[in-house]
């Protein structure tokens, strides 16, 4: 349980990514930061390494498939709010426990009043939302996104957009997006990781390479300095893990 409401550690192999943090150390600014990409990206490390560079206290919540359920999910939502905020929620807590759960308009009503009342303006991130898939939490989204409270920064960490009414957020240019093509590696990027996860120097030639037929994709560069840690020298043939286009085709904004 406690797993679920920790910041996931930095990776040992962790290089500085001032271009991507950078935005995300601007959550303050957006009421919806959403940070989409392919599996496999790092979109947890980016949030996570902004977040320790922001100052306003933080809850994380990492979700799965078995949280699918707005009682479920609320349950631990709430749970990550008091260990910052002792006693938050507690209203919305009781409707939760009641025999017959209210409507979705008013839990999502009671939760907005009450994330307004707490007093320090706070970043929320849940992570991995592309689990919820249940049709109750996504109304709960579309009326919280209808009026944020504002001492609310929410950051959403997901491998497909959720189906939410964020459009509206976008329009007014409240929504901060970060998406694969931003998190790909560059080459001065994939330069400092290598030479750091390989204990080596490598020809930009050869980084070049790894970044083309990688695209980029932490995960295959991983990989990658994996074998060339083993075999010092060897270009090994990664472009079976070049992830496709449709990856990063983002979902409509409803």
């Amino acid at each position: 349980f406690l797993t679920k409401l920790q910041r996931p550690p930095l990776p040992p192999d962790n290089v500085a990514r001032p271009r991507i943090v950078a935005p995300l150390r601007r959550v303050g600014d957006y009421p919806l930061t959403l940070v989409s990409a392919p599996g496999g990206y790092g979109k947890s490390t980016a949030v996570a390494q902004a977040l320790a560079e922001v100052a306003a206290p933080s809850v994380w919540l990492t979700v799965d498939e078995y949280d699918n359920e707005l009682g479920v999910f609320l349950d631990y939502l709430i749970a990550g709010l008091q260990t910052q905020f002792p006693g938050a929620c507690s209203q919305t807590q009781r409707l939760l426990e009641a025999i017959q759960m209210p409507p979705v308009e008013a839990i999502a009503a009671c939760f907005a009043n009450e994330l307004q009342a707490v007093a320090p303006p706070f970043v929320l991130v849940l992570d991995d939302v592309h689990h919820l898939t249940d049709a109750a939490i996504g109304q709960f989204f579309a009326l919280l996104l209808r009026g944020l409270p504002t001492s609310l920064h929410l950051v959403v960490i997901t491998q497909s957009d959720p189906p939410w009414p964020v459009a509206r957020l976008a329009e007014r240019g409240q929504m901060l997006e970060i998406r694969g093509d931003d998190l790909r590696f560059r080459l001065d990027e994939a330069m400092a990781f290598l030479e750091a996860a390989t204990g080596a120097p490598l020809s930009a030639d050869m980084v070049a390479f790894l970044v083309e037929h990688t695209e980029g994709w932490i995960v295959a560069l991983r990989l990658a300095a994996l074998n060339l840690t083993r075999e010092p020298g060897r270009l090994v043939s990664v472009s079976a893990l070049r992830p496709s286009a449709d990856s990063f085709a983002p979902r409509a904004l409803v």
